[in-house]
Parts: structure tokens; C-alpha cells; sequence
């Protein structure tokens, strides 16, 4: 079985996690505590270097259509079609509406 890829938001709060452990280490070990501040720096840089691939994986074109830029990636050729734009703008709105609801009542 395949593992899935986590969501940023996942990934994120693993990370964390990891950082708050090797952060409780680095306060109760009176040694070493060069190389623990220098994990963590390390676990910071690669998480970040690691999303910043999968936006450019995510971004950069594919293979075009046909009628389609082969230079465009796909989110800026769906961001022009007038249908999704309209979709988009609909979930926008809803949200501020909910937003703005939820802190009536909070």
C-alpha cells in the first residue's frame, strides 16, 4: 500500500511536533546543545525547501492540449475560464459570509 502525501497543513503540525520535542531536549540536555539548535535549524530549512518543490511541482506546465500555451501551468489556464472564476468568486463570498456570522455569535 501506497503512503499518501500529507497535506500541508499535516505536514506542518508533524513538524512542529518534531521541533516542540527537539526543543524540550535541547532545554533538559546540558550538552550538545550546539547540535540540537543546529537540528532544528536543519528540520526548519528542509521542510521549507521541501514545499517550496512541490509548489514548483505543482506549478510548473505540463504537457499542453492542443489549444492551450504550453508555457501557462494549469491554475493560470483554469483562473481564465469565466465559469470557475465564478465558482471561485460564489465559495469567496460564502466564506466572508460565514466569517462574519461566526463572530457575531462568538
Amino acid at each position: 500500500m501506497l503512503a499518501m502525501p500529507l497535506t500541508v497543513a499535516q505536514a506542518s503540525t508533524t513538524m512542529m511536533a518534531l521541533i516542540n520535542s527537539l526543543c524540550a531536549m535541547l532545554r533538559t540536555t546540558p550538552f550538545h546543545r550546539e547540535n540540537y539548535a543546529r537540528l532544528i535549524l536543519t528540520v526548519i530549512i528542509q521542510f521549507y525547501q521541501r514545499c517550496s518543490d512541490r509548489f514548483q511541482t505543482l506549478i510548473t506546465p505540463q504537457e499542453a492540449n492542443s489549444d492551450q500555451d504550453p508555457r501557462v501551468a494549469l491554475g493560470a489556464q483554469w483562473a481564465q475560464i469565466p465559469e470557475m472564476a465564478a465558482c471561485l468568486s460564489d465559495i469567496y463570498h460564502a466564506l466572508v459570509h460565514l466569517t462574519t456570522i461566526w463572530y457575531e455569535f462568538t
